[in-house]
């Protein structure tokens, strides 16, 4: 799975960026089948029309909860916007996880 996480701040382009179809195709080319946003206090995201067409990325999001140490444990890979509160998260886990 991948996990996309902006912290507190609002990203809203890295979420956009996430969320257009090149970015799924990308996902479900490579063997990914979920992803999870964490979009903080940006706007939700919004997938685009053609993405019903494949249903094998699974997509969920949130704006915030007391903590993202399961999504980040249950992560393939974790892009961030790299704030110092979550690149030291990920660095404490247990096996060390792929952040971008």
């Amino acid at each position: 799975s991948i996990f996309v996480t902006v912290g507190t701040t609002r990203f809203d382009l890295l979420i956009e960026a996430v969320t257009q179809s090149s970015s799924l195709e990308w996902m479900e080319l490579n063997g990914y089948t979920d992803l999870v946003i964490q979009y903080g206090k940006g706007k939700e995201p919004v997938l685009p029309e053609d993405f019903n067409k494949s249903k094998k990325v699974s997509c969920r999001w949130y704006q915030f909860q007391p903590s993202l140490e399961q999504d980040m444990i249950h992560a393939d890979l974790i892009i961030s916007h790299a704030g110092a509160g979550t690149v030291m998260e990920v660095l404490r886990l247990k096996p060390p996880k792929k952040l971008v």
